[in-house]
C-alpha cells in the first residue's frame, strides 16, 4: 500500500493578516525589519486573561485526537485548521492567546459564558517534522458572540462534509448501542479504509509470511478508539477470510484482543522545549 502524506495546511488568511497588519492584534503594532513584518507590544497586556499556562504541543498523535474529540464534545464545534514553521510558534502561540483568548483559563471562559460571549480553544500536534499541526476550535455563534466569528472562515466539525480530519482518521458522531444516544469517536476515512482492505488482500496473495506480521503490526498499532477497534475487527475477519482462501500455512495470527484506548495524560511539551528539541536535532 502505497503511504500517502495529506497536504500539509497553513495559516489561514486571518492568521496571515494578523502577522501582516498588527494593529489587529490588541496591544500589538506593526513593526517592519529586513523586509519582514513582525508584532511589537504597545501595551502590557493581563497574562491571566490571555494564557493559563504555558500551551502544550502534542507530540502523540492519539493524545491530539482525543483532545480533539474532548473539544468537540464540550461545545467547540467550529473550527479552523493549519499549520506553522517551528520557528515561528511561539509568534503563532501568542497571536491565538491575544487575539482569540484561546489559552484562557477556566474561570476567564466561565465569566465570558456568563456575559454571553463564545470562547476559543487550541489544539496542536507535532510529527516531529518542520512544521506543527494547530486546530482553533471556538463555541457557535449562537451560543455567544466571539471576534474568530467573523475573522475566520470556520468549519463545523459535526457535518460529514467538514469533519475534522487528521492523517486519514475523521472525528465522527456515532449512535450509541442499545440507546437514542450518540458519542464522539474517530475512524478511518473511507479512502484510508479502502486502501487498508487491499493491502490486506494483496499482502496475503504475496503469501510473505514477514509482510503479513508487518501488516498486522500496523493495524493494531492505530489508535484504540471505538470506531476505528471496528474497523480493524473487520479487516482481521477479512484476513483472516483471505488467509484461508488462500491456503497459506502457518499464516500469523492477528492478535486476540483489540486494542482499547483509555483515558491519556494530556502531556505534551512546550514551545520552547520543541525549540530546543529542533536544534539539537540539527546538529
Amino acid at each position: 500500500m502505497n503511504k500517502q502524506h495529506p497536504k500539509q495546511p497553513t495559516l489561514t488568511a486571518a492568521v496571515q493578516a494578523a502577522l501582516a497588519i498588527g494593529p489587529a492584534i490588541q496591544g500589538h503594532e506593526a513593526v517592519e525589519s529586513k523586509g519582514e513584518r513582525t508584532l511589537k507590544p504597545t501595551k502590557k497586556l493581563s497574562r491571566n486573561k490571555t494564557m493559563a499556562a504555558a500551551p502544550l504541543i502534542f507530540t502523540d498523535k492519539a493524545i491530539a485526537m482525543q483532545s480533539l474529540a474532548d473539544a468537540v464534545g464540550n461545545g467547540y464545534t467550529r473550527y479552523v485548521t493549519g499549520s506553522t514553521p517551528i520557528e515561528k510558534v511561539e509568534k503563532t502561540l501568542a497571536i491565538f492567546g491575544l487575539n482569540y483568548g484561546a489559552f484562557a483559563d477556566r474561570n476567564e471562559r466561565a465569566r465570558r459564558k456568563r456575559k454571553g460571549l463564545g470562547n476559543v480553544m487550541a489544539v496542536f500536534f507535532w510529527r516531529k517534522d518542520d512544521r506543527i499541526m494547530w486546530w482553533l476550535l471556538s463555541t457557535p455563534s449562537e451560543m455567544g458572540s466571539h471576534p474568530i466569528h467573523s475573522s475566520e472562515r470556520l468549519k463545523n466539525a459535526l457535518l460529514p462534509q467538514e469533519r475534522i480530519e487528521i492523517d486519514g482518521f475523521e472525528l465522527v458522531r456515532v449512535p450509541k448501542p442499545g440507546t437514542s444516544e450518540s458519542k464522539l469517536t474517530w475512524r478511518m476515512e473511507e479512502q484510508k479504509y479502502q486502501d487498508f482492505r487491499d493491502y490486506v488482500i494483496d499482502t496475503v496473495r504475496s503469501r510473505s509470511h514477514n509482510r503479513m506480521d508487518n501488516m498486522l503490526y500496523q493495524l493494531w498499532s492505530m489508535p484504540g478508539f471505538s470506531g476505528i477497534r471496528r474497523q480493524i475487527g473487520k479487516l482481521a475477519a477479512l484476513y483472516r477470510g483471505e488467509v484461508k482462501r488462500a491456503g497459506v500455512k502457518d499464516a500469523p495470527k492477528p492478535p486476540r484482543r483489540l486494542r482499547y484506548l483509555r483515558r491519556i495524560p494530556h502531556e505534551g511539551l512546550t514551545a520552547r522545549e520543541i525549540l530546543n528539541e529542533a536544534r539539537n536535532r540539527q546538529g
